[in-house]
């Protein structure tokens, strides 16, 4: 009964990360602090126990730094506060690489990667983001590769350069099956090409359940509403 609760509560945590950092609103989170599973285990001593805590606690403790940096994103960005999200995200993510963990590191390379975009600093974004596709390249954890490709071309200031990342990013998100990173695709891409690029923002705004609340699904609709008044 104990391992099914334990494993309950890490489906729970995973799908709370995953959620938020997609772009989901969680208004709460009930993860409360106790060990969970860990494939490392170090004898009878108890240590193991304590490991397994400290790799959860440092997940949480990551991913309540990402949500708030996320949130820290808005129209009057605080560039002060900016700064220490990017100094707190980026000693998480290197007590998180040194302690050999890859839970969830490549969605939380790409907060910082915003974050650094946001700040001015896109040539430290590209390098988190590049850091960040070679981790999945080489663990085959590329769930949110097309987000990192997304991301990355907003760090090129040649438009050639962003155009294929664009691209690339939009076909693995279709391939995929990840509508909502194809549609911010999409829409970026509107944004660097205008007109052109209406017809793919209308093919993944059409594949996004229409009943949804989502920003992205909004910024495409006006944007199709404003083409269709031009045309």
């Amino acid at each position: 009964m104990l391992a099914v609760g334990r494993d309950r509560l890490a489906r729970r945590g995973l799908f709370a990360t995953l959620a938020a950092l997609a772009g989901y609103h969680v208004t709460r989170v009930d993860v409360r602090p106790r060990p969970i599973s860990c494939t490392r285990h170090a004898g009878p001593s108890g240590t193991g126990r304590a490991a397994r805590f400290d790799v959860w606690r440092l997940v949480g403790a990551t991913w309540q730094t990402a949500i708030r940096g996320q949130a820290a994103l808005g129209a009057d960005v605080d560039q002060s506060a900016l700064e220490g999200h990017i100094a707190t995200m980026t000693t998480l993510l290197g007590c998180f690489r040194a302690s050999g963990g890859n839970l969830f590191c490549t969605a939380y390379d790409a907060v910082l990667g915003r974050l650094l975009i946001a700040a001015g600093r896109p040539a430290a974004a590209r390098e988190c983001l590049d850091t960040a596709l070679a981790l999945a390249q080489d663990t085959g954890m590329c769930y949110y590769d097309a987000e990192l490709l997304r991301l990355r071309a907003r760090t090129h200031h040649e438009p050639a350069a962003r155009q294929a990342d664009i691209n690339a990013a939009l076909e693995l998100a279709g391939r995929q099956g990840a509508t909502l990173f194809e549609l911010r695709a999409a829409l970026d891409d509107f944004e660097l090409r205008g007109e052109p690029a209406s017809c793919v923002v209308a093919d993944a705004a059409k594949r996004m359940p229409a009943n949804n609340a989502w920003p992205e699904l909004a910024r495409a609709q006006a944007a199709l509403s404003e083409r269709s008044q031009c045309i």
